[in-house]
């Protein structure tokens, strides 16, 4: 539980589901642990996996390189990929709606991705996939579009007026 809320409440600016996900050793450690079956799981173990589920998927939600490295990465593996996906997904599922209430997800973009305003839902426990697509395309959309610096725009950026320098400054 300490994990999951280091992951949640950790700033946005520094990143720190994507630089573990992103490493290799541990990514490896994580994915490892998630699909772990131990012999005479009890409650605590699977309350464990629960929680590092949670994590991994707040990871993931929250930065659309880290989905894009985790695709390139596990496509070389298709097998552990379907595997992870399949134990990730399972967790989640068997978890209560109530588990997922204090949790709130905000992403590299400083975007609360876990408003429910605009989410479709195919029973009254899952959303709609293709509404949750529609999250993550405007998650990558804002990413793309947001300046990576103050001296960079992104590619979507109106221009800007000459003293706009200035107007941070004053602003700060």
């Amino acid at each position: 539980r300490a994990f999951r809320a280091f992951v949640q409440f950790c700033s946005g600016q520094w990143q720190v589901g994507h630089r573990l996900l992103t490493h290799f050793d541990s990514l490896s450690v994580l994915l490892k642990a998630v699909l772990e079956q131990p012999g005479g799981a009890t409650e605590s173990t699977g309350a464990h996996q629960l929680e590092l589920a949670i994590s991994i998927a707040l990871m993931v939600a929250g930065h659309p390189e880290t989905r894009a490295h985790l695709r390139t990465e596990l496509r070389q593996y298709p097998a552990w990929m379907a595997a992870v996906r399949a134990a990730l997904l399972q967790l989640l599922a068997i978890a209560d709606l109530e588990t997922f209430a204090d949790i709130r997800v905000v992403d590299c973009t400083g975007e609360d991705l876990s408003r429910l305003e605009g989410i479709e839902w195919a029973d009254p426990k899952h959303p709609k996939g293709s509404s949750i697509r529609a999250v993550f395309a405007e998650q990558e959309h804002r990413y793309l579009c947001t300046p990576k610096s103050p001296s960079q725009d992104g590619p979507c950026a109106p221009s800007a007026p000459a003293d706009r320098d200035r107007q941070a400054r004053l602003t700060l």
